[in-house]
């Protein structure tokens, strides 16, 4: 019951997303590219469940478009894969083949207990979802078309700060600032984007 009640609890999951790369760069060795990678699949996994909450909030929307469904669809596409091509391109690509640069690192995290803790972000995501947004059956409190139009404007932003961040990183990176600096810096910008935008986009996106 403990359980259940934290998993209920939106703080839960973003307390999880937040503490996870920090204890692993403290205590378990993890290096900001591999922190980079495992904040790439939580956004796809949390796009992907999004998507999901969009369709609850379309069918629920009976005068709503689902070609603008499937525009948000595509640009969330456009989005993640045009950073994930940024981030190989400028972090990873220079150190294929090298010993224990950021690719080889990152791929050793995902063969050691990367593809675990993966799989427990996205099972934590997908309860919380249930227990958060279909079972309380939050879909009818949105409208689909303000849904859609403040959906647009928070991940624009977020792109141009994932871009910011990528090549801030790099530009770190090349000035010798510490990870430590770097990642807490990261978590200052996640926070205050989170809390002043995002939360307020949402209260805006609801009927």
């Amino acid at each position: 019951m403990a359980l259940k009640d934290a998993i209920r609890n939106p703080l839960f999951q973003y307390s999880l997303e937040i503490a996870l790369p920090v204890i692993g760069y403290l205590f378990f060795d993890w290096s900001l590219p591999v922190i980079i990678a495992f904040y790439f699949f939580d956004y796809l996994g949390a796009e992907l469940a999004r998507q999901r909450r969009h369709y609850a909030v379309l069918k629920v929307n009976s005068a709503a478009s689902k070609g603008l469904f499937y525009t948000g669809v595509a640009v969330s596409v456009i989005y993640f894969g045009l950073a994930v091509f940024v981030a190989f391109f400028f972090i990873f690509i220079s150190s294929v083949g090298v010993q224990d640069g950021p690719y080889f690192q990152v791929i050793s995290f995902l063969k050691s207990e990367g593809w675990l803790l993966l799989s427990l972000v996205v099972l934590a995501s997908t309860l919380k979802d249930k227990m958060t947004f279909y079972l309380p059956k939050k879909y009818h409190d949105y409208n689909f078309d303000r849904l859609m139009k403040n959906y647009f404007i928070e991940i624009s932003l977020m792109f141009v700060l994932i871009i910011a961040g990528l090549f801030t990183h790099v530009y770190l990176d090349e000035i010798k600032v510490d990870g430590i600096i770097q990642l807490g810096g990261f978590v200052v910008v996640k926070l205050v984007f989170d809390f002043l935008v995002v939360k307020n986009l949402d209260e805006k996106s609801k009927a």
